[in-house]
């Protein structure tokens, strides 16, 4: 019985090992139906409303807001949109350092947050975002994840369109492959998109030049881009 009571419980360890592998490639769905955009965005929101305060942080801090800097050139222009700008501590950083920033968001709790910061912030999600005017830089940190992999071609042809020449795009994902609902176990699931590094490069080299790029060691690893548009 003691054997067969240790043999459950190591099918049972692996079984949660497989499932939270799953949600880091994006292999796990809660169902086989594909979600529309609108349900997607809807499940993205209510954990970012619930749990803002886990996000109240610079990203990327040791080395991100430095390379921007260096690799960004202001004759492109220091109007700047941060899309999914979350509590907006890149933004308040960004605007500290010469630039004009735009807030990009649709979580209440996130525009709120970015609002009582002095930033001036718009709330509406990136695929019904129509801006009036170009910008030099546009920052997109690990929102772009949450864009459906069948959208993200357009959708970086889009903000190409909205730099000036040689601007600057920031973009970082998450390394994997796949997308799906992940975080079950924790209460508040978010689809994620995961890509490689040669995707991101594939999807990216028609409109841009990468200037800068790094990646993350695990448990979580992020690929981080600095790019300029040709």
């Amino acid at each position: 019985m003691k054997f067969f009571s240790f043999l459950l419980g190591i099918l049972l360890a692996a079984n949660m090992c497989f499932a939270y592998a799953s949600e880091l490639s994006g292999a796990k769905m809660h169902s086989n139906k594909p979600m529309s955009t609108d349900e997607l965005n809807a499940l993205n929101m209510q954990c970012y409303n619930t749990r803002a305060s886990d996000w109240d942080r610079l990203p990327f801090a040791d080395f991100l807001p430095n390379e921007i800097l260096l690799k960004h050139q202001p004759v492109a222009g220091m109007r700047a949109l941060d899309i999914g700008s979350g509590t907006g501590m890149l933004a308040q950083w960004l605007s500290k350092h010469g630039f004009s920033v735009l807030c990009l968001d649709p979580s209440d709790e996130m525009v709120r947050r970015c609002r009582k910061k002095g930033l001036e912030t718009v709330q509406t999600t990136l695929q019904e975002y129509q801006p009036k005017e170009k910008f030099g830089l546009i920052v997109a940190v690990l929102s772009l994840i949450h864009v459906p992999k069948r959208e993200i071609s357009q959708e970086l042809k889009r903000i190409a369109s909205w730099l000036n020449p040689g601007g600057t795009f920031v973009l970082t994902v998450i390394e994997g492959r796949g997308e799906g609902v992940g975080e079950q176990y924790s209460g508040t699931p978010r689809y994620f998109s995961y890509y490689t590094r040669q995707e991101v490069l594939d999807l990216t080299q028609s409109d841009f030049h990468c200037v800068f790029e790094k990646r993350t060691n695990p448990p979580i690893p992020y690929l981080i881009f600095i790019f300029q548009k040709k």
